[in-house]
């Protein structure tokens, strides 16, 4: 947006999506027919899955041993929020940037070097599911055609019917 060149995004922008541990005040209120009734306040601590910010809070999802809930503590009730340190960040995301070239590569290698039915049939659902997680990899959708091209006759046969 119109940020100033070198000025970098809120480090709690950055933990969205992450776990992070968030420190809260909550207080244990009662609703009765005359109206709320106030319990005492507590500060609550716990390892959360931060899913949105916004001017008006934190949205997060608490992984609870019998239930999984969404949150939302309002920016008044926050005491703390810690969570992964940006050299963190980068090195997870490298590490997933990482992983993902390997195994596209691994598909394309796989594709490449299919010849019997079986690795054509492997390596047509591996294409597959790839693309399904990665639509915009054009390299292995191409790779994919073309086995497709080049083996016809291996490719979408009903069992027992050679046409």
């Amino acid at each position: 947006m119109g940020r100033k060149s070198g000025t970098k995004a809120s480090i709690l922008q950055a933990w969205v999506g992450n776990w992070v541990e968030l420190h809260y005040v909550a207080s244990s209120a009662e609703v009765t027919p005359h109206g709320i009734i106030a319990g005492p306040q507590e500060t609550r601590v716990g390892i959360y899955l931060l899913e949105a910010i916004d001017d008006n809070g934190i949205e997060a999802f608490m992984l609870d041993p019998d239930e999984r809930r969404t949150i939302f503590v309002p920016w008044n009730s926050v005491l703390l929020v810690r969570g992964p340190s940006r050299k963190e960040l980068e090195q997870s995301e490298q590490a997933r940037k990482d992983e993902a070239s390997h195994d596209h590569q691994e598909i394309m290698n796989q594709v490449a070097e299919a010849r019997t039915s079986s690795e054509i049939d492997e390596a047509r659902a591996a294409a597959d599911d790839w693309l399904a997680t990665h639509p915009e990899d054009g390299d292995v959708r191409v790779a994919r055609e073309r086995l497709e091209s080049e083996h016809p006759e291996d490719m979408d046969l009903e069992e027992g019917n050679p046409t």
